[in-house]
């Protein structure tokens, strides 16, 4: 991504809401959230108003608080835990950990990202209905690249639109298994080479979710 990310956080002390993509709790009493105002975040955890037990702020979960600037640091204050992701994707926790590695990855920090935001409490949602598990899963994740930006550029031919117009359009399209298998393993190839532009490519931890 290209933008330059704000030099300070705003609207500290408005409740607000973010998503858990790394809980160092309880050794550390903090946690890294993408928060829908101030973007990707690392705030401390305070144990004052209605703070969940540390055990229960987990990877993935959605929060509400209070951010509070103190010294410089971020402070979390009245913390409750509004959601945990849907079983379709607590039940698949590589998925879930490939989805935050992705996030904590690519998203800047202090630079909001509504369009990706909004993509990620998708994960809180119930599985569309009659979609295969697997392939959705595959067309989430291009949804997400494509929305930070993650993707190959010279990706023009004929078959990768065909590729792309499956990413926008899966909830409407109707495959038989044996497809469902083809487009799956095609995304897989396709997300691969998206994530082969960055430097460390083949250092993330959950890549092998991709196989």
């Amino acid at each position: 991504m290209t933008m330059t990310a704000p030099s300070a956080l705003s609207s500290l002390h408005t409740e607000t809401y973010g998503i858990v993509l790394r809980s160092y709790l309880p050794l550390k009493k903090s946690c890294l959230v993408f928060d829908r105002i101030n973007g990707v975040m690392r705030g401390i955890v305070s144990a004052h108003g209605r703070f969940s037990p540390a055990h229960a702020i987990t990877h993935g979960a959605l929060l509400n608080y209070r951010p509070v600037n103190r010294g410089g640091r971020v402070f979390l204050e009245d913390v409750a835990i509004h959601q945990v992701p849907a079983p379709w994707v607590t039940e698949d926790i590589l998925f879930l950990h490939h989805v935050l590695e992705m996030s904590t990855t690519f998203l800047l920090e202090h630079f909001p990202d509504r369009s990706v935001l909004d993509l990620l409490l998708e994960l809180y949602r119930p599985l569309p209905v009659q979609v295969d598990e697997a392939l959705w899963k595959a067309v989430f994740l291009g949804r997400l690249f494509m929305a930070m930006g993650v993707y190959p550029e010279d990706e023009t031919s004929i078959y990768m639109g065909k590729v792309l117009r499956l990413i926008s359009t899966l909830g409407d399209t109707r495959l038989t298994n044996d497809q469902c298998e083809h487009w799956r393993m095609v995304l897989a190839g396709w997300l691969k080479r998206c994530l082969a532009q960055h430097a460390d490519g083949n250092t993330f931890k959950t890549v092998h979710f991709l196989n």
